[in-house]
């Protein structure tokens, strides 16, 4: 059992000790041990109190039950190795992903060798996209 002066101390309990009159601190003290014990006992997560002016708490709300360290067991990641057939690509050697953003940076977003500033020239476009010319065989 926790002593008086400890739950008078105590920043969660003393609220309870201004509410009520001394005299009553006896059955404070008594119900507020009989409540731990419940709590211990429940396998509850939070209990939320009420008081009484003459020192009677009473539980106002339970709380969940704990869940049970047990009862979850999460599933062991499994990882293919990379020679796996599953990350190969489906896409022909000439449609590479890489070399086809590489002719794009190269041809629309990097300066021309012809100008390329202010309004953009039929010429101009036509030599840059030369680059995306994509092999049929």
């Amino acid at each position: 059992m926790v002593s008086l002066s400890a739950l008078r101390q105590h920043p969660r309990f003393a609220r309870f000790f201004e509410v009520v009159h001394p005299f009553f601190w006896p059955v404070i003290w008594w119900t507020l041990n009989a409540v731990f014990r419940q709590y211990d006992a429940s396998g509850r997560t939070e209990f939320l109190l009420g008081i009484t002016w003459w020192g009677q708490v009473y539980i106002a709300f339970e709380g969940d039950l704990r869940p049970d360290p047990s009862t979850y067991k999460p599933v062991t990641r499994t990882f293919r190795p990379l020679t796996d057939e599953s990350w190969a690509s489906d896409l022909p050697p000439n449609l590479d992903r890489l070399s086809l953003l590489e002719a794009i940076h190269a041809a629309l977003i990097l300066p021309r060798e012809a100008g390329g500033g202010g309004s953009r020239h039929w010429r101009e476009t036509e030599v840059a996209l030369t680059f995306l010319q994509f092999d049929s065989s």
